[in-house]
C-alpha cells in the first residue's frame, strides 16, 4: 500500500499534472507526499562561465565566480517550484514535505526513492539547467534504469481519471512489474484492463490469462 509518493519537480508547467495526479493517489490511499526540487549545480560548473572572470579552472577560485549568477537563479526557480507544489497539496488538505537537494538529479532521485513507494516524474524530465525540451530525457532514462521503486511517467498535461492497462508478454520483467503494480494497492483503486500480443491469438490469452 502506498504511504508516501515521491514527485520530481523540474519546472513549473508540469507541477499541476504532477501533483494532480499525487492528490488523488493521495487521498485514495493516505499517502504523504514529497516534492522534490533539484538545483543542478554539476551541470551548471560543467559549462564556461557566463563571463570572462581570469583564472585557471580548477586552480584559481576567481574562475568559477560566473557560476554563482545561475547558481542563484536556479535556486530561486527551484524554491518556486516547491512552493508551487505545496499550495497545490494545501489547497487540496494533503500531508505533504519539500525537500531541496543539490547535485546530479538522478543520484538524488534514486537516493530519495529508497525512502518511498513510489515515485512521479513528469515525461521529458531532465532538471538540466543547460538543456532544451527537444534534447531528451536522459534523467528519465536513467532513473527508470535504476529506480528502486516502481516509477510512473506522466504527461504534461492533467490525467483522467479511468480504468489501468496492464500490458504483459508472460516475461520475467512482465511478472516483476505485476508484481510491483499489486504491492502499490493501485489494483483495487479501479477497473484493470491486461492487454497480451502474440502472433498466436491461443498463447496471447493463455499469458493475458496468467497475469489475470
Amino acid at each position: 500500500m502506498l504511504g508516501v509518493i515521491l514527485i520530481g519537480l523540474d519546472r513549473p508547467s508540469r507541477v499541476a499534472a504532477l501533483a494532480e495526479l499525487g492528490i488523488r493517489w493521495a487521498r485514495w490511499s493516505g499517502a504523504r507526499l514529497v516534492g522534490l526540487g533539484i538545483v543542478d549545480e554539476p551541470s551548471v560548473r560543467a559549462i564556461e562561465p557566463a563571463w570572462p572572470v581570469g583564472g585557471t579552472p580548477d586552480a584559481d577560485p576567481v574562475y568559477y565566480r560566473g557560476y554563482e549568477g545561475r547558481l542563484t537563479e536556479l535556486d530561486r526557480q527551484v524554491g518556486q517550484l516547491l512552493e508551487q507544489f505545496a499550495a497545490c497539496c494545501g489547497e487540496a488538505g494533503v500531508a505533504h514535505v519539500e525537500v531541496k537537494a543539490v547535485g546530479s538529479p538522478h543520484e538524488l532521485i534514486e537516493r530519495q526513492a529508497h525512502s518511498c513507494d513510489l515515485s512521479l516524474l513528469a515525461r521529458g524530465s531532465h532538471f538540466r539547467f543547460t538543456r532544451r525540451d527537444d534534447e531528451g530525457d536522459e534523467t528519465l532514462k536513467r532513473v527508470l534504469e535504476q529506480a528502486p521503486r516502481p516509477l510512473v511517467v506522466v504527461p504534461g498535461t492533467t490525467v483522467s481519471e479511468g480504468p489501468v492497462v496492464f500490458a504483459s508478454d508472460g516475461s520475467l520483467q512482465a511478472a516483476r512489474a505485476l508484481a510491483a503494480f499489486q504491492a502499490t494497492g493501485l489494483a483495487k483503486s479501479g477497473q484493470v484492463h491486461i492487454v497480451s500480443v502474440d502472433a498466436s491469438v491461443s498463447e496471447a490469452a493463455h499469458l493475458a490469462q496468467r497475469a489475470r
